[in-house]
């Protein structure tokens, strides 16, 4: 086996195993983001849960008869 032969061995190998590893950390991020996605999907229903329907009570505010900021338009 020549030199040369063995030193592109050794590049495809070295290539074939950076391939794996990149393939590898893909897969590792995809899990985590499907496990991520379940976790604020679960928090979602628990915090939609406990809120339940919210009652709002609103009270009139007094209108003042100078308008929005305490003066009057009409002069």
């Amino acid at each position: 086996m020549s030199e040369s032969s063995r030193m592109q061995d050794e590049a495809v190998a070295r290539s074939v195993m950076y391939l794996v590893a990149a393939v590898l950390v893909i897969v590792m991020f995809s899990l985590v983001g499907i496990f991520l996605q379940a976790e604020l999907n679960e928090q979602a229903k628990l915090k939609a849960q406990n809120e339940g329907p919210i009652m709002v009570h609103s009270t009139p505010t007094p209108q003042s008869p100078h308008g929005f900021w305490g003066r009057s338009d009409k002069t």
